[in-house]
């Protein structure tokens, strides 16, 4: 094990000075051969060169640590605070239980069999793919990374960066959903739960582009309001605009259920798909021919030549 501590000094005893306790540069490289759970225990601010990892150890992380290069795949139990690796050189980092803490990795592989709760998750020219259900307070993936997730996802705040993501079950969100970004791609294999915000009267539209798949329903809350001081916000839970598409391919009927003066910016169809509605809807651009049915009053600003059934 590795039990490191930043020290703060100076001559006459008082607490002012912050030294590295762990701390390497260069060439220096760390091997972990242990059979079974080895513990780093450092801050954050501790960085390690080049990590390597042996076939039977596994890495317990008792607060945080930084990766400057990691040289094989590796294994970690637990992480408390924060995980960052700077580069990953394409190896793996395979999460087994107890990972509670933030992960921020560039060109890495994250890999997990099992749920995991995590405070954050920043991939960078990175992939991640978990097999079972994730709960994490902020999702971002930057510069072409990918993540799929097997089963439900819950987060609060989810940024797509020309980034793709995948989940199998249900998406929930509580804050928002961030796509600004033509390449920007969401496929749900459930319902969404928009208990959150698309649109705030004092930071505008966080879905402006790219394109989300929806096979199963939306269910959102109604919009509502909120008091700052002297100041009062509005929000609506899915109030898309510009060139944000949403795609619904589902096998049958798919309700959307979200309040009548939240918009659909551009709708697309599947051959499959039935869509139905719990109040009017409001979409500005038809992609495809669209059948609906239990729709009191669907308002398409720009039809396209296409056509709508019922």
């Amino acid at each position: 094990n590795i039990i490191a501590r930043n020290t703060s000094y100076d001559d006459s005893g008082w607490l002012r000075v912050s030294l590295y306790s762990f701390y390497s540069t260069g060439d220096f490289k760390l091997l972990l051969t242990g059979d079974g759970i080895q513990t780093i225990d450092t801050s954050t601010d501790n960085k390690l060169a080049n990590l390597s990892q042996g076939e039977k150890s596994i890495l317990q992380l008792k607060k945080g640590l930084t990766i400057s290069q990691l040289k094989s795949d590796i294994k970690i139990k637990d992480i408390e605070k924060t995980l960052l690796v700077i580069n990953g050189n394409e190896n793996q980092v395979e999460l087994l239980s107890g990972c509670t803490g933030n992960i921020n990795v560039k060109k890495t592989i994250i890999k997990a069999n099992t749920d995991i709760a995590l405070g954050s998750l920043e991939l960078s020219n990175s992939s991640a793919q978990i097999v079972g259900k994730i709960n994490a307070s902020r999702i971002e993936i930057n510069d072409a990374s990918k993540i799929a997730i097997s089963k439900d996802c819950e987060t609060q705040n989810m940024f797509l960066r020309n980034g793709n993501i995948e989940i199998g079950g249900d998406c929930t969100y509580t804050g928002f959903i961030s796509m600004k970004n033509s390449e920007d791609y969401l496929k749900i294999g459930g319902n969404l739960y928009a208990n959150g915000y698309s649109y705030s009267s004092n930071s505008g539209y966080y879905l402006t582009k790219g394109t989300m798949e929806l096979y199963g329903d939306i269910i959102a809350r109604d919009n509502w309001s909120e008091r700052r001081g002297s100041s009062t916000y509005y929000y609506r839970p899915f109030d898309t605009k510009d060139d944000f598409k949403l795609l619904m391919t589902g096998d049958g009927v798919q309700t959307i259920s979200i309040p009548t003066n939240n918009r659909i910016a551009n709708l697309q169809q599947g051959a499959d798909s039935i869509i139905q509605a719990s109040n009017n809807l409001n979409i500005t651009n038809l992609q495809s021919d669209c059948h609906m049915e239990n729709v009191a009053k669907a308002t398409i600003k720009n039809w396209n030549d296409y056509t709508l059934t019922n």
